[in-house]
Protein backbone atom coordinates (compact mmCIF):
# COMPACT_ATOMS: atom_id res chain seq x y z
CA UNK A 1 0.00 0.00 0.00
CA UNK A 2 1.41 3.61 -0.76
CA UNK A 3 1.11 6.47 0.97
CA UNK A 4 -1.40 8.00 -0.94
CA UNK A 5 -3.54 5.29 -0.45
CA UNK A 6 -3.03 4.85 3.28
CA UNK A 7 -4.11 8.49 3.31
CA UNK A 8 -7.26 7.84 0.67
CA UNK A 9 -8.19 5.23 3.34
CA UNK A 10 -8.03 7.29 6.71
CA UNK A 11 -9.80 10.54 5.09
CA UNK A 12 -12.68 8.43 4.40
CA UNK A 13 -12.69 6.52 7.33
CA UNK A 14 -12.09 9.66 10.20
CA UNK A 15 -14.38 11.44 8.44
CA UNK A 16 -17.04 9.31 8.63
CA UNK A 17 -16.07 8.81 12.34
CA UNK A 18 -16.15 12.61 13.20
CA UNK A 19 -18.95 14.47 15.12
CA UNK A 20 -18.16 18.20 14.31
CA UNK A 21 -20.84 19.24 16.89
CA UNK A 22 -19.20 17.39 19.69
CA UNK A 23 -15.71 17.57 17.90
CA UNK A 24 -14.86 13.86 18.79
CA UNK A 25 -14.62 10.46 17.23
CA UNK A 26 -16.83 8.58 20.10
CA UNK A 27 -20.60 9.62 18.58
CA UNK A 28 -22.05 7.73 21.24
CA UNK A 29 -20.74 7.30 24.85
CA UNK A 30 -17.90 7.93 27.08
CA UNK A 31 -15.17 10.24 25.15
CA UNK A 32 -11.52 8.58 25.19
CA UNK A 33 -8.29 9.90 24.16
CA UNK A 34 -7.65 9.71 20.76
CA UNK A 35 -4.05 11.72 21.24
CA UNK A 36 -2.26 9.11 19.25
CA UNK A 37 -4.24 9.78 16.13
CA UNK A 38 -4.40 13.50 17.17
CA UNK A 39 -0.34 13.59 16.64
CA UNK A 40 -0.59 11.43 13.79
CA UNK A 41 -2.94 14.04 11.60
CA UNK A 42 -0.59 16.29 13.03
CA UNK A 43 2.05 14.68 10.48
CA UNK A 44 0.42 14.35 7.17
CA UNK A 45 0.79 17.43 5.01
CA UNK A 46 -2.96 17.19 3.58
CA UNK A 47 -5.02 20.41 4.72
CA UNK A 48 -8.08 18.17 5.87
CA UNK A 49 -5.66 16.10 8.25
CA UNK A 50 -4.19 19.67 9.62
CA UNK A 51 -7.76 20.76 9.94
CA UNK A 52 -9.00 18.18 11.76
CA UNK A 53 -6.05 17.49 14.15
CA UNK A 54 -6.83 21.22 15.38
CA UNK A 55 -10.94 20.49 15.89
CA UNK A 56 -10.38 16.60 17.21
CA UNK A 57 -7.37 18.58 19.91
CA UNK A 58 -9.57 21.07 21.09
CA UNK A 59 -12.23 18.55 21.24
CA UNK A 60 -10.21 16.05 23.59
CA UNK A 61 -9.66 19.48 26.36
CA UNK A 62 -12.81 17.62 27.66
CA UNK A 63 -10.52 15.18 29.07
CA UNK A 64 -8.36 17.56 30.87
CA UNK A 65 -9.39 18.88 34.68
CA UNK A 66 -9.98 22.63 34.98
CA UNK A 67 -8.46 22.70 37.50
CA UNK A 68 -4.62 21.04 37.87
CA UNK A 69 -4.43 20.39 34.06
CA UNK A 70 -3.95 16.70 33.80
CA UNK A 71 -5.75 14.57 31.89
CA UNK A 72 -8.18 11.90 32.75
CA UNK A 73 -9.04 8.49 31.06
CA UNK A 74 -13.10 8.94 29.63
CA UNK A 75 -15.00 11.61 29.95
CA UNK A 76 -18.61 11.88 29.75
CA UNK A 77 -20.67 13.95 27.25
CA UNK A 78 -21.73 16.23 29.55
CA UNK A 79 -17.92 17.00 30.60
CA UNK A 80 -18.06 15.20 33.89
CA UNK A 81 -15.12 12.17 34.28
CA UNK A 82 -15.81 8.89 33.71
CA UNK A 83 -13.04 7.63 35.19
CA UNK A 84 -10.22 8.99 37.24
CA UNK A 85 -7.42 7.35 36.84
CA UNK A 86 -4.72 9.45 35.68
CA UNK A 87 -1.44 7.28 33.93
CA UNK A 88 1.44 8.56 32.23
CA UNK A 89 0.93 7.47 28.76
CA UNK A 90 -2.06 9.57 28.56
CA UNK A 91 0.27 12.79 30.01
CA UNK A 92 3.08 11.64 27.47
CA UNK A 93 0.63 11.45 24.59
CA UNK A 94 -1.48 14.69 25.46
CA UNK A 95 1.73 16.14 25.41
CA UNK A 96 2.43 14.74 21.97
CA UNK A 97 -0.38 15.70 20.46
CA UNK A 98 -0.99 19.52 22.16
CA UNK A 99 2.24 20.76 22.49
CA UNK A 100 2.70 23.23 19.28
CA UNK A 101 -0.78 23.26 18.59
CA UNK A 102 -2.55 23.93 22.21
CA UNK A 103 0.16 25.93 23.35
CA UNK A 104 -1.85 26.80 26.90
CA UNK A 105 -2.93 23.53 26.88
CA UNK A 106 -0.08 22.16 26.76
CA UNK A 107 1.72 24.42 29.28
CA UNK A 108 -1.24 23.42 31.39
CA UNK A 109 -0.52 19.96 31.48
CA UNK A 110 3.64 20.56 31.94
CA UNK A 111 2.26 22.37 34.78
CA UNK A 112 0.18 19.29 36.38
CA UNK A 113 2.96 17.17 35.73
CA UNK A 114 5.73 19.44 37.73
CA UNK A 115 3.01 19.62 40.51
CA UNK A 116 1.77 15.94 40.45
CA UNK A 117 4.34 13.71 38.67
CA UNK A 118 7.15 14.68 40.12
CA UNK A 119 7.81 12.43 43.70
CA UNK A 120 9.50 15.03 46.25
CA UNK A 121 11.81 12.18 47.35
CA UNK A 122 12.72 10.47 44.04
CA UNK A 123 14.37 13.99 41.80
CA UNK A 124 14.82 12.09 38.61
CA UNK A 125 11.79 9.67 38.29
CA UNK A 126 7.96 10.54 37.18
CA UNK A 127 5.37 8.58 39.33
CA UNK A 128 3.70 5.91 36.52
CA UNK A 129 -0.19 6.85 38.16
CA UNK A 130 -2.32 8.80 40.31
CA UNK A 131 -5.72 8.14 41.65
CA UNK A 132 -7.92 5.42 41.57
CA UNK A 133 -5.75 2.58 41.96
CA UNK A 134 -4.90 0.62 44.98
CA UNK A 135 -2.09 0.52 47.41
CA UNK A 136 -3.55 -2.29 50.24
CA UNK A 137 -5.44 -5.46 50.11
CA UNK A 138 -9.14 -4.04 50.44
CA UNK A 139 -8.28 -1.73 47.54
CA UNK A 140 -6.38 -3.45 44.77
CA UNK A 141 -8.62 -2.43 41.53
CA UNK A 142 -8.91 0.15 39.35
CA UNK A 143 -11.61 2.55 40.99
CA UNK A 144 -14.57 3.68 38.38
CA UNK A 145 -14.61 7.02 39.24
CA UNK A 146 -17.07 8.14 41.96
CA UNK A 147 -15.85 5.15 44.31
CA UNK A 148 -12.14 6.96 44.38
CA UNK A 149 -14.55 10.19 45.25
CA UNK A 150 -15.32 8.63 48.54
CA UNK A 151 -11.83 7.56 49.09
CA UNK A 152 -9.97 10.64 48.81
CA UNK A 153 -12.35 11.85 51.32
CA UNK A 154 -9.97 10.97 53.70
CA UNK A 155 -7.01 12.36 51.61
CA UNK A 156 -6.30 8.94 50.39
CA UNK A 157 -4.30 9.83 47.28
CA UNK A 158 -2.86 6.67 45.46
CA UNK A 159 0.35 6.78 43.45
CA UNK A 160 2.14 4.54 41.39
CA UNK A 161 5.56 4.23 40.25
CA UNK A 162 6.62 3.87 36.23
CA UNK A 163 7.48 1.59 33.79
CA UNK A 164 10.92 1.92 32.14
CA UNK A 165 8.64 2.70 29.29
CA UNK A 166 6.47 5.03 31.42
CA UNK A 167 9.96 7.32 32.06
CA UNK A 168 11.09 7.33 28.20
CA UNK A 169 7.37 8.02 26.35
CA UNK A 170 7.10 11.40 29.44
CA UNK A 171 10.64 12.23 29.33
CA UNK A 172 10.23 12.27 25.34
CA UNK A 173 7.81 14.03 25.26
CA UNK A 174 8.69 16.64 27.38
CA UNK A 175 11.72 17.26 25.59
CA UNK A 176 9.91 17.28 22.30
CA UNK A 177 7.66 19.99 23.55
CA UNK A 178 8.20 23.46 22.81
CA UNK A 179 6.61 25.04 25.55
CA UNK A 180 8.82 23.25 28.19
CA UNK A 181 10.88 25.17 29.96
CA UNK A 182 14.38 24.34 30.73
CA UNK A 183 14.01 23.12 34.20
CA UNK A 184 11.07 20.84 32.86
CA UNK A 185 13.57 19.50 30.60
CA UNK A 186 16.40 19.15 32.90
CA UNK A 187 14.03 17.08 34.91
CA UNK A 188 13.16 15.07 31.70
CA UNK A 189 16.61 14.65 30.99
CA UNK A 190 17.35 12.90 34.26
CA UNK A 191 14.59 10.59 34.16
CA UNK A 192 15.52 9.65 30.46
CA UNK A 193 19.39 8.95 31.75
CA UNK A 194 17.85 7.02 35.00
CA UNK A 195 15.79 4.95 32.84
CA UNK A 196 18.60 3.97 30.40
CA UNK A 197 20.48 2.79 33.48
CA UNK A 198 17.68 0.88 34.50
CA UNK A 199 17.14 -0.59 31.42
CA UNK A 200 20.65 -1.50 31.01
CA UNK A 201 20.89 -3.17 34.45
CA UNK A 202 18.01 -5.27 33.83
CA UNK A 203 19.52 -6.29 30.21
CA UNK A 204 22.73 -7.57 30.93
CA UNK A 205 20.94 -9.76 33.59
CA UNK A 206 18.61 -11.09 30.90
CA UNK A 207 15.44 -9.93 33.12
CA UNK A 208 12.46 -11.40 30.98
CA UNK A 209 10.12 -8.61 32.80
CA UNK A 210 11.68 -6.44 29.79
CA UNK A 211 9.38 -5.70 27.05
CA UNK A 212 9.63 -4.29 23.10
CA UNK A 213 7.36 -1.28 24.72
CA UNK A 214 10.43 -0.46 26.78
CA UNK A 215 13.15 -0.64 24.06
CA UNK A 216 10.94 0.85 21.56
CA UNK A 217 10.37 4.01 23.52
CA UNK A 218 14.22 4.45 25.13
CA UNK A 219 14.90 4.19 21.39
CA UNK A 220 12.41 6.67 20.37
CA UNK A 221 13.48 9.17 23.58
CA UNK A 222 17.19 8.92 22.49
CA UNK A 223 16.55 10.06 19.28
CA UNK A 224 14.98 13.01 20.38
CA UNK A 225 18.03 13.82 22.78
CA UNK A 226 20.04 13.28 19.18
CA UNK A 227 22.19 10.22 19.91
CA UNK A 228 20.96 7.69 17.43
CA UNK A 229 23.73 5.57 18.23
CA UNK A 230 21.75 4.26 21.41
CA UNK A 231 18.38 3.65 19.16
CA UNK A 232 21.32 1.53 17.22
CA UNK A 233 21.99 -0.32 20.69
CA UNK A 234 18.64 -1.12 21.20
CA UNK A 235 17.42 -2.47 18.18
CA UNK A 236 20.53 -4.64 18.56
CA UNK A 237 18.98 -6.09 21.52
CA UNK A 238 15.77 -6.20 20.20
CA UNK A 239 17.48 -8.40 17.33
CA UNK A 240 19.41 -10.43 19.95
CA UNK A 241 17.05 -10.95 22.80
CA UNK A 242 14.37 -11.49 20.90
CA UNK A 243 16.22 -13.95 17.98
CA UNK A 244 13.98 -12.85 15.49
CA UNK A 245 13.92 -14.60 12.26
CA UNK A 246 10.51 -12.95 10.83
CA UNK A 247 10.16 -9.10 10.21
CA UNK A 248 8.09 -8.60 13.56
CA UNK A 249 9.30 -8.67 17.00
CA UNK A 250 7.11 -9.98 19.92
CA UNK A 251 6.05 -7.82 22.77
CA UNK A 252 7.32 -9.77 25.58
CA UNK A 253 10.23 -12.47 25.38
CA UNK A 254 9.03 -16.26 26.03
CA UNK A 255 8.91 -17.01 29.82
CA UNK A 256 6.94 -20.55 29.97
CA UNK A 257 5.13 -18.56 32.72
CA UNK A 258 2.30 -17.92 30.39
CA UNK A 259 0.12 -19.94 27.89
CA UNK A 260 1.93 -20.03 24.78
CA UNK A 261 -0.72 -18.77 23.01
CA UNK A 262 -0.17 -15.17 25.15
CA UNK A 263 3.49 -15.55 26.14
CA UNK A 264 5.00 -15.09 22.53
CA UNK A 265 1.65 -11.79 21.48
CA UNK A 266 2.86 -9.79 17.94
CA UNK A 267 1.52 -6.01 18.80
CA UNK A 268 1.19 -4.35 15.62
CA UNK A 269 1.00 -1.12 16.90
CA UNK A 270 4.33 -1.83 18.85
CA UNK A 271 5.62 -2.86 15.66
CA UNK A 272 4.73 0.28 14.04
CA UNK A 273 6.39 2.36 16.44
CA UNK A 274 9.23 0.44 15.74
CA UNK A 275 9.11 0.91 12.42
CA UNK A 276 8.78 4.58 12.71
CA UNK A 277 12.55 4.62 15.23
CA UNK A 278 14.43 2.67 12.21
CA UNK A 279 13.20 5.24 9.31
CA UNK A 280 14.28 7.84 12.01
CA UNK A 281 17.83 6.02 13.01
CA UNK A 282 18.32 5.41 9.35
CA UNK A 283 17.89 9.25 8.77
CA UNK A 284 20.07 10.61 11.43
CA UNK A 285 22.72 7.87 11.67
CA UNK A 286 22.63 6.19 8.02
CA UNK A 287 26.38 4.61 8.79
CA UNK A 288 25.35 2.29 11.69
CA UNK A 289 21.68 1.78 10.26
CA UNK A 290 23.18 -0.01 7.06
CA UNK A 291 25.69 -1.78 9.16
CA UNK A 292 22.43 -3.09 11.41
CA UNK A 293 21.19 -3.86 7.69
CA UNK A 294 17.92 -1.71 8.81
CA UNK A 295 16.43 -0.98 5.31
CA UNK A 296 16.08 -5.37 4.87
CA UNK A 297 14.27 -5.10 8.09
CA UNK A 298 12.15 -1.89 7.36
CA UNK A 299 11.33 -3.30 3.96
CA UNK A 300 10.33 -6.69 5.55
CA UNK A 301 8.11 -4.83 8.64
CA UNK A 302 6.71 -2.29 6.38
CA UNK A 303 5.02 -5.45 4.36
CA UNK A 304 4.30 -6.98 6.90
CA UNK A 305 2.38 -3.94 8.57
CA UNK A 306 0.81 -2.96 5.29
CA UNK A 307 -1.28 -6.45 5.30
CA UNK A 308 -2.23 -5.70 8.81
CA UNK A 309 -2.69 -1.87 8.66
CA UNK A 310 -6.38 -2.13 9.64
CA UNK A 311 -5.26 -3.39 12.80
CA UNK A 312 -3.54 0.37 13.20
CA UNK A 313 -5.27 3.68 13.56
CA UNK A 314 -5.68 4.97 10.08
CA UNK A 315 -4.44 7.78 10.85
CA UNK A 316 -1.18 6.32 12.02
CA UNK A 317 -1.04 4.61 9.35
CA UNK A 318 -1.02 6.89 6.74
CA UNK A 319 1.58 8.78 9.24
CA UNK A 320 3.92 6.09 8.57
CA UNK A 321 3.22 5.12 5.44
CA UNK A 322 4.09 8.92 4.59
CA UNK A 323 7.39 8.71 6.53
CA UNK A 324 8.39 5.75 4.96
CA UNK A 325 12.04 6.24 3.19
CA UNK A 326 12.27 5.28 -0.53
Amino acid sequence: MDAAEAERRAQAALLAQWDPRRRTFDREGPRFPRFERIAALRKLDAPWAKDLALEAAKGALILQDPKDGGFRRAANPDGSPAALEITAADQAASLDALCGLLPEAAKKELTFLDKHFKPTNKPSDWRGWLAGYALSPDRHRASDGAEFERWSFDGWRPAGAPRIADDANLSRAVLSCAEANAGQKAFANKALDRAWDDFGNKALKHDPRLLMDDAVALAEAELVRYKPERAVSMWRWLDAFYAAEDPVYYDRVATGVLPPDMDRITVPALNARLLAVMNRTMIDDPVEGRQCDFHRRRQRLYAWLSARSDALDPAVWAALAAAQPR
